[in-house]
C-alpha cells in the first residue's frame, strides 16, 4: 500500500503492529496517529472506540485506492455504513471479500445444493445481518473472485442463467 501511495521511505508513516486490545488506549491517548483494522461491519470494537473517546473514521479513497483494489483480485471498495454507527454519513473505505471456500474434491451434489440455495435465499440472507445488507448474487458469482468457482457451483450458476 505503500508504494500505491507513492511514499517514500522518508514520506511513510512508522507502522506499529499491536494487539487489538491495546489499539483503543493507544489511539484515545494520542500514542498513535490513527488505527487501521480489517473486519465486518457492525464491529463492537469500532463501537467501544467511538464511544469512548473523540475519533473519527477517515474516508480512504482516491486514485491510488483505486489503483490498488483493481490490481488486487480479493479487494473491493465499499462503505463503511455511518447508520451502524450513530455516524450521520456512510465512510468510504475498502476491504476484503468474504470467500466460502471448499475443496474441489467436495461432493459436486452438496455444492451445487449449497450454490443453489446461497442463491434463492439471498433476501433472507441479506435481512439476517447488517453486514450482508449489500450482497449481491451477480458479485457472488461473476464478480472480482479471488478464486475459481467449484465447478459445481458454476454448472448451478450456469443453469440459473447467472453465468455464461
Amino acid at each position: 500500500m505503500i508504494q500505491a501511495l507513492g511514499w517514500k521511505d522518508a514520506d511513510a508513516p512508522q507502522i506499529v503492529d499491536m494487539a487489538g486490545d491495546a489499539i483503543a488506549s493507544a489511539t484515545c491517548s494520542g500514542a498513535v496517529d490513527a488505527s487501521v483494522m480489517v473486519m465486518g461491519h457492525p464491529s463492537a470494537r469500532v463501537k467501544a472506540l467511538l464511544a469512548g473517546c473523540p475519533l473519527n473514521l477517515l474516508a480512504v479513497k482516491g486514485p491510488a485506492i483505486d489503483s490498488l483494489v483493481a490490481s488486487t483480485p480479493y479487494l473491493r471498495e465499499g462503505q463503511i455504513p455511518g447508520s451502524l454507527y450513530g455516524l450521520p454519513t456512510d465512510t468510504p473505505s475498502f476491504g476484503v471479500s468474504a470467500v466460502l471456500m471448499t475443496n474441489v474434491d467436495t461432493d459436486d451434489r452438496v455444492v451445487a445444493a449449497f450454490a443453489r440455495a446461497l442463491v434463492t435465499n439471498i433476501e433472507v440472507l441479506k435481512g439476517e445481518h447488517p453486514a450482508l445488507a449489500n450482497l449481491s448474487v451477480q458479485d457472488m458469482v461473476s464478480g472480482k473472485l479471488p478464486a475459481p468457482l467449484h465447478p459445481a457451483a458454476a454448472k448451478v450458476f450456469k443453469e440459473m442463467g447467472l453465468l455464461k
